[in-house]
This record gives structure tokens, C-alpha cells and sequence, in this order.
């Protein structure tokens, strides 16, 4: 469904800019706003090249995850190239110069990848193991959004009062409190004990997210507020991105090693042991991510 949409306003889009005239600012530099093509082909490429070899990753040829990297290093390469040539590059490096953009735009990407390492999980928990209902498990993953919607105002408000830095940090530092409590799961927890988890994960996403954007937003310069707003939404579909594949590579691995080489489609109770864990496995090794993500968010400005 989206990618009619999407080509629908691509196409009325540039019908209506195309018509429009731009203001005097902009004709009398109108060199610096040309379309930075190899940019753009090359970085499409980086994220398709992505998300087929952590979708297929499985169905790649011996060798193949091996080739696939170094196609992936040389694409980046070239892009940084193409970046530090272009007059108008797509995604201005001159920005990663700032340290609190730098800093912001990392921990957004972590922040997003540990949230889909438990969004991911915590429902084949649900289902296979503690057996609850569809429409239970879904009451149960409501509460990281609905966790999200009460602090995220509070975070905003306390941001404009004490700064980023400490909100950040605290944020992350609730979300591996988060995370470690994960591990801790067993076949006997209940679904209250998972709903409380999946809370004080969305509470410390909600401490996080809100004074994050602020600061990096803050830290642009005049003239890129749109490419550092755009940055970070990108920042933060690559952490959703890292997030879906570490589940499912930590988390698959170890299952598969622990059942003598079978997929999680193979699961039957015989198999909860193993299933349990490599779920605390893999949501320990996620808190330790998120603990780096705390000492990197405190070393901001």
C-alpha cells in the first residue's frame, strides 16, 4: 500500500515545487541546492543492500554474508567520498563535526535498537511460552506506547528547566534496567510481570527520546534544522533496523545452538528451556548495549 502512496506525492510533489517559485535567498544561491544524485544512488543502495542481507541472511551462500560485507564497506566508502565532494551533498558530514550532534544522533540510533529487541521478543514470549491469548498479548504490548504518552510530556517540560544530559543518560540507564529485568523472565512469570518490564522500557524511551531531539536539534546550525531533523529520523529507522536483526541473529543463533540446529518455527514446549535461554541471553547482551549507550550520552556537552 505505501508504495503507490509514496510515488503518488513524489509525483505531485515535484509537480507543485517545480511550479513554485523560489525566494530571493535561494535564487541568489541557487547552486547550492542541486540534487546530489550519486549521493543519493549510493546511499539507496547501502540501505537495500542492508535490509535484504539481514532479511536473507540465511539463504546466503557460504561465503555469501562475507561477500555481501565488503560490497556493503566499498559502497560505503565511495558514498563518504561522493559526500566530501558533493556541492550539495545529501548528507552534509560537516555536521558529525558537532559533538552533541554526533553523540545525539548515535544514542538515538542505539536507543531504537534495544526497544526492538524487546518489541520483537517479548510477543513470542507471550505466545509460546506463558500462552496468553491474542488479545491479552496485545493489552500487554500497550504498555511501552502507553508509557511513552505519560512521560514524554514530563521529559519535554524537564528539558527546558535542567538540559539534555542528564535526561538522556537517566533515560538510557532506565532502559537497561529495563533490558536486565528482561533476562530475569521465566516460564513461571506472569503477564503483569512483562507489562511492568515493557513500562519502564517505554518510560525510559520517553526520558530519552524528547530531550534528545531537542539538543540535537539545539546544536544545528541555521539553514540545517531540515537535514539534522532528517538525520535523526533516519538515525532512528536504523536503529529499528540494527535492533530487528540482533534479535533475530543473537537470538535465532542461540537457539538454534541450543537445539541442535533448529529454527524458532520448530518450537514446541519440549524446547522451552532453550528458548528461555537464549531470550536472557540475548536481552543481557542488549542491556550491556544500553549501558554503552549511558556512558556515551553522559560524555555529551
Amino acid at each position: 500500500m505505501t508504495v503507490p502512496i509514496s510515488l503518488s506525492c513524489c509525483a505531485g510533489g515535484w509537480l507543485v515545487l517545480r511550479a513554485s517559485s523560489r525566494p530571493a535567498a535561494c535564487r541568489d544561491s541557487s547552486s547550492s541546492f542541486g540534487m546530489d544524485w550519486p549521493g543519493l544512488l549510493l546511499w539507496t543502495l547501502l540501505i537495500t543492500m542492508t535490509v535484504l542481507v539481514a532479511t536473507h541472511y540465511r539463504a546466503l551462500p557460504s561465503g555469501g554474508v562475507a561477500i555481501a560485507l565488503s560490497i556493503f564497506c566499498l559502497t560505503l566508502f565511495l558514498f563518504i567520498r561522493a559526500e566530501q565532494r558533493a556541492a550539495a551533498p545529501l548528507l552534509p558530514l560537516a555536521l558529525f563535526q558537532s559533538r552533541p550532534y554526533t553523540i545525539g544522533i548515535i544514542c538515538a540510533a542505539l536507543s531504537f535498537a534495544i526497544l526492538f529487541v524487546a518489541l520483537i521478543l517479548t510477543p513470542f514470549y507471550l505466545d509460546f511460552i506463558l500462552q496468553a491469548p491474542a488479545q491479552r498479548l496485545g493489552l500487554v504490548m500497550m504498555a511501552t506506547p502507553v508509557a511513552v504518552f505519560i512521560v514524554a510530556p514530563l521529559a519535554g517540560r524537564l528539558y527546558d528547566h535542567i538540559g539534555g544530559r542528564l535526561l538522556t543518560t537517566g533515560g538510557l540507564c532506565l532502559c537497561g534496567l529495563a533490558l536486565l529485568s528482561f533476562s530475569f523472565l521465566t516460564q513461571n512469570s506472569n503477564e503483569l510481570s512483562v507489562a511492568a518490564r515493557l513500562a519502564l522500557l517505554g518510560a525510559g524511551q520517553a526520558l530519552f527520546l524528547s530531550p534528545n531531539s531537542a539538543s540535537i536539534l539545539s546544536s544545528a546550525r541555521p539553514g540545517q534544522l531540515g537535514i539534522t531533523s532528517a538525520s535523526l529520523a533516519t538515525a532512528r529507522n536504523l536503529g529499528m533496523l540494527a535492533g530487528i536483526t540482533l534479535a533475530g541473529l543473537i537470538f535465532g543463533g542461540l537457539f538454534s545452538g541450543l537445539t541442535g540446529g533448529l529454527d524458532l518455527k520448530d518450537f514446541t514446549p519440549a524446547r522451552t528451556e532453550a528458548f528461555i535461554q537464549a531470550l536472557r541471553i540475548t536481552f543481557g547482551l542488549t542491556a550491556i548495549l544500553a549501558l554503552a549507550g549511558v556512558r556515551l550520552s553522559w560524555s555529551r556537552d
